[in-house]
């Protein structure tokens, strides 16, 4: 099967890299179907496309990327739901939101997806009774002014605009 990406242009699908929801991301109740795929091999993001819907994609991190600390049970449902039986078998990404400035990117440490790799079922769980929000610093550390990093602030914008 073959997508097509917003960074990578058209991808050839492996079943490992296809996904099923019991139910939908948040606000997209009846999207179930989905490709994890990798933007490139050094910035740690991922596309996550729906497969039956093609105008419906996530960008995807792994949250301790930019959190370390950042951690989280899954309750006996969840594992149940998720047919986990290792810790092995999970991964987690979260949904990045992007801003017309990079310094204001988010993440959502609130709802992480959950992943079981080798059953190729995820859910996205929201935490109850914790104190991670929906709009987490995706880079807490950048300094306001980021034109001189960036290249100038049209560098930057116009990334922004792209995602």
């Amino acid at each position: 099967m073959q997508i097509e990406t917003h960074y990578g242009g058209i991808v050839d699908l492996t079943a490992e890299q296809c996904v099923e929801f019991s139910q939908g991301i948040l606000g997209f109740p009846t999207v179930l179907r989905f490709a994890i795929t990798k933007v490139d091999d050094t910035s740690g993001f991922y596309e996550m496309h729906a497969l039956d819907e093609p105008h419906v994609a996530f960008l995807l991190m792994r949250p301790f990327d930019a959190y370390p600390m950042y951690e989280f049970s899954l309750g006996e449902e969840e594992k149940a739901q998720l047919e986990i039986a290792q810790p092995s078998e999970v991964d987690v990404f979260v949904i990045v939101t992007c801003a017309a400035r990079v310094e204001e990117f988010t993440i959502n440490l609130l709802a992480p997806i959950v992943w079981n790799k080798h059953k190729r079922r995820a859910s996205q769980i929201v935490l109850h009774d914790a104190a991670y929000t929906t709009k987490h610093p995706l880079f807490p550390h950048l300094p306001r002014d980021t034109s001189s990093l960036w290249g100038g602030s049209d560098h930057v914008g116009a990334y922004a605009q792209e995602t």
